[in-house]
């Protein structure tokens, strides 16, 4: 396994690879190939730097191959508890509709409505368009974190309902006589969508926020990551074979992007 070539690399990124993790996966991928060309080049690769030796290179790579493997891991793991979360939040928003639309007829004065209807906004979907990205060879933006920025949208929705219910408490005209609509029975939905808010923090965000760091930090700490290693050995072939060569060539056109973002 020590001089398998690139061509038969396990882990190249494909069609199906998550977006938020495929910049880290092609890193690696790319940082393989350079270990390879190093090797083709035989004895007449010798750096006296030891951390851009043959063995240096194919250690590194085999520990953010294998800590990418802990994320992917642990990405999957987080999927059931995600999944259970969304579906016990999906009927949120249609719910809030029936409730805003019960007080709309329960004779409440038009100040109570007009804040209902302000909260229950809180809940409609919202489309926004992304913006064109572009990257650099050793410069790109960051990866964006859709665990963390979708907790906190969980989250948010958690606390607007809170706030909701605490209205519709003080609100004498509000008592319908259907049950899921009741103060009652929207609080106990709170306690569990809350519950679900914080299992998640628990299980889910916290190992996939330190799985990351400790891939990242292999991949882009100053010094001793892929990214500023990569740069040392095209320095150093530069500086064996001429930066004009075929065998300079070789490494200096495998790009290695930085990523702005540790995590």
């Amino acid at each position: 396994m020590a001089h398998q070539l690139f061509l038969d690399y396990p882990n190249k990124p494909s069609a199906t690879t998550s977006k938020s993790e495929t910049g880290h996966v092609i890193n690696i991928y790319n940082f393989k190939r350079i270990y390879d060309c190093c090797v083709s080049y035989g004895v007449r690769y010798q750096p006296t730097n030891p951390n851009i030796s043959i063995v240096s290179l194919h250690n590194l790579w085999l520990a953010a191959d294998a800590q990418n493997e802990v994320v992917s891991s642990v990405l999957a793991t987080s999927k059931a508890h995600i999944n259970q979360r969304e579906i016990a939040f999906q009927p949120l928003s249609k719910l809030i509709t029936r409730v805003q639309n019960s007080l709309n007829a329960s004779g409440a004065n038009e100040e109570v409505i007009r804040d209902g209807k302000g909260l229950a906004k809180r809940f409609k979907p919202q489309h926004r368009k992304k913006k064109k990205q572009t990257e650099t060879d050793e410069t790109a933006p960051a990866d964006k974190d859709w665990v963390s920025n979708s907790h906190r949208s969980f989250v948010q929705q958690v606390n607007y309902f809170d706030q909701y219910i605490e209205l519709l408490k003080v609100v004498p005209e509000y008592a319908p006589n259907e049950t899921d609509l009741k103060v009652a029975s929207l609080e106990a939905l709170l306690i569990q969508l809350k519950g679900l808010n914080d299992n998640i923090g628990l299980t889910v965000i916290a190992p996939i926020q330190n799985a990351r760091i400790r891939r990242n930090h292999l991949l882009y700490e100053k010094d001793t990551g892929m990214v500023d290693i990569s740069l040392k050995v095209k320095n150093y072939v530069r500086s064996v074979f001429g930066p004009k060569t075929d065998e300079a060539r070789l490494v200096t056109k495998i790009r290695i992007k930085r990523f702005k973002r540790m995590a």
